[in-house]
């Protein structure tokens, strides 16, 4: 066979391969689109911060004010927000346009999930990661639980993801300047965006010998990192203009240092919260990497995937606040030394098999549970029950998305001013299913039957023998809540 025989041959044999690889990536991302769709609103029944946020957000595209009005008394030192105009900005704009729903945010929230996926094939590239490493950390961060649930939270956590990503691609790139002002645009976001400069500080450590012999060139680029974080300081200041004040940052930092009761960081936490059955065969996964890394001394090689995850461990405990949100931000650390491990171990064929089952028992299950919950109608049918728009509602802090447009007191601990508003006439919505997420839930509910007439209004399945009540409440006496009573069970 003549040489260009065989070269054509090579030719058609490397086309084929890379059509199979290709066709093996979309039917991947084919198969990491399944459990989105089918739990769009369905992963979480309830969650807190969905309507948290979207308030506020809804709040500040009214009335211009950023303010956790909801959730916070009037004269709540914290009431003010100076971070996260951004995030405001971002989905307040999308959701005018698409309506203010549960899931039109989470929509927003999946999709820089995906886009963080996609920076981070694009980091792993950077970073000199194997093909198959290349592939399985951006896959994964499609479908694994931290992720998945920032996509599915109306939170600012998925931004922050992108946009510490961001950081951390372009000052990969040679682009520190930007770098540094991505950073300060990811702390705007949320403080938690300061995970980009650990994502940077693990890779200084990591290249420390190449990177220290060239001190000109180190400091040309710390140069203009510091440049970029300085026009990222400017760029805050510019947005929160008339806002802010120092007196309002020590307050915010205050409240935030403040909710630091647990110790262990949010890593710990995140195995060890309300959801903790869906994290439980990741913290065995992580231990068989830490057995495996261990058995076989694999620290002696691997740079980058030995100095990432201490890293980012540690950034854990500098921020310190325990809330397991913040688990995907350091999770890809967790991601690159686990598959990094087990592929110099050679045994990573072995373990997708194990992922994979892991992955359609809990998607599969968490649907299967689910399967009949329908957040949107439940919310719809709640609306049409609703004759009068004028008239207050109380209720869970779900319902906020049935009258965005109109006067809502949710069903919350923090929220202890309810008796002092002295109602006379408004609608209380009953959902108890989920009443056991706030702590107040059964003692409010139980002082509005004490003092209002309850005329029942409807009443309609929401899923399986869960019901949805709707009471109009009128008061029994001239003023229904005397001034300095509180709700039982106001804690924050």
């Amino acid at each position: 066979m003549t040489p260009l025989a065989l070269a054509g041959g090579g030719d058609t044999a490397v086309g084929a391969d890379r059509r199979r690889a290709a066709w093996q990536t979309l039917f991947a991302l084919a198969a990491a689109l399944v459990p989105y769709l089918l739990l769009h609103t369905r992963y979480y029944r309830y969650y807190i911060d969905d309507a948290w946020w979207v308030a506020d957000i809804h709040h500040y595209f009214r009335t211009g004010i950023m303010e956790e009005y909801l959730f916070r008394t009037p004269d709540a030192p914290d009431r003010v927000i100076i971070f996260g105009k951004a995030f405001f900005l971002i989905y307040g704009a999308f959701l005018e346009r698409a309506g203010w729903t549960k899931g039109n945010a989470l929509l927003l929230s999946s999709l820089f999930i995906w886009l963080s996926a996609g920076i981070w094939w694009l980091i792993a590239g950077r970073l000199r990661l194997s093909p198959a490493l290349r592939k399985l950390v951006s896959l994964s961060i499609l479908v694994f639980p931290a992720f998945f649930s920032a996509a599915h939270l109306a939170r600012p956590d998925a931004l922050v993801l992108f946009l510490a990503s961001l950081t951390f691609y372009v000052f990969l790139r040679g682009w520190h300047l930007i770098a540094g002002f991505f950073l300060l645009v990811s702390m705007e976001v949320h403080l938690m965006g300061v995970t980009g400069f650990f994502f940077i500080l693990a890779w200084v450590i990591a290249e420390r010998r190449g990177l220290f012999a060239g001190w000109r060139l180190l400091l040309r680029a710390g140069g203009a990192f510091a440049l970029g974080t300085f026009a990222g300081v400017l760029y805050y200041l510019v947005l929160h203009r008339g806002r802010f004040s120092l007196d309002l940052l020590v307050t915010t930092l205050t409240a935030y240092q403040g909710m630091n009761s647990f110790r262990y960081g949010f890593v710990a936490k995140y195995f060890v919260q309300y959801y903790w059955y869906r994290h439980t065969w990741e913290l065995l996964l992580i231990l068989a990497a830490v057995f495996v890394f261990v058995k076989k001394r694999l620290w002696r090689g691997g740079s980058f995937p030995v100095v990432f995850l201490p890293v980012m461990l540690l950034s854990s405990f500098v921020t310190s606040r325990p809330n397991a949100n913040y688990m995907p931000l350091v999770y890809p650390a967790f991601l690159i030394f686990v598959y990094d491990t087990f592929e110099r171990a050679g045994l990573l064929r072995k373990l997708l098999p194990c992922v994979a089952a892991a992955l359609i028992v809990l998607y599969g299950g968490q649907w299967w549970i689910n399967r009949n919950f329908d957040f949107e109608a439940i919310v719809a049918e709640t609306r049409s029950s609703l004759p009068d728009a004028s008239l207050p509602v109380i209720g869970m802090p779900d319902n906020w998305f049935v009258v965005p447009e109109g006067t809502f007191y949710p069903i919350y601990p923090s929220v202890q001013y309810i008796p002092d508003l002295g109602l006379k006439e408004f609608y209380l919505v009953r959902n108890d299913y989920i009443g056991h997420h706030s702590r107040n839930y059964r003692e409010l509910t139980d002082w509005i039957a004490e003092r209002y007439e309850l005329t029942p209004v409807r009443s309609f399945v929401a899923y399986e023998d869960q019901r949805v009540e709707i009471y109009h409440c009128r008061s029994r006496i001239a003023t229904a809540g005397p001034r300095g009573a509180t709700a039982p069970g106001g804690e924050t």
